[in-house]
C-alpha cells in the first residue's frame, strides 16, 4: 500500500512495517516509484524494497514525469526541462530539452517518441529519439 498524507509518502509492504519519506513529487511506473523531496530524486523498487538516489539539485525540482517505457524520466528545475536515462551504470545520461519559465504540463504519446508541452501561451511538441 502506498499513500501520501501531507508532505509524507507512506509505503507499506507485506509483512514489513510502514515507513515514510518526505515527498514533494511522486510518480509510479509498475513496481518503481520516482520520489522527490524537492531537491533529490530517489528511484524506489517496491518489490525489492531498494532505493537509490538518482539525481540531486541545489534548486527545487518542480516537475517529475515518467517516459512511457520506464527507462527515462523528465524533470524541471528552475524552468529548465531535462530527460534522464535510467540504467545500471553509475553515470546516467541526461539531456537538457529546453528552458522556459512558464508553467508547463507534459504529456507523452503512447509510443513515447513525442513529448507534448502545454503552456498558457503556447503548445508544442518535441520528437524524442
Amino acid at each position: 500500500m502506498i499513500f501520501t498524507l501531507g508532505t509524507k509518502l507512506y509505503i507499506q509492504r507485506p509483512n514489513v512495517e510502514v515507513f515514510s519519506v518526505p515527498v514533494a513529487l511522486v510518480e509510479i511506473y509498475g513496481k518503481y516509484l520516482l520520489i522527490n523531496d524537492g531537491y533529490q530524486t530517489i528511484l524506489y523498487d517496491y518489490n525489492e524494497d531498494q532505493k537509490e538516489i538518482i539525481d540531486r539539485s541545489s534548486q527545487i525540482v518542480s516537475e517529475l514525469k515518467w517516459h512511457p517505457n520506464g527507462s527515462y524520466f523528465i524533470n524541471e528545475v528552475n524552468g529548465e526541462t531535462a530527460i534522464f536515462e535510467l540504467d545500471s551504470r553509475d553515470y546516467r545520461n541526461n539531456v537538457k530539452l529546453f528552458n522556459n519559465p512558464l508553467k508547463k504540463m507534459y504529456l507523452f504519446n503512447k509510443k513515447g517518441d513525442k513529448l507534448f508541452v502545454l503552456t498558457p501561451d503556447e503548445n508544442f511538441s518535441l520528437t524524442i529519439q
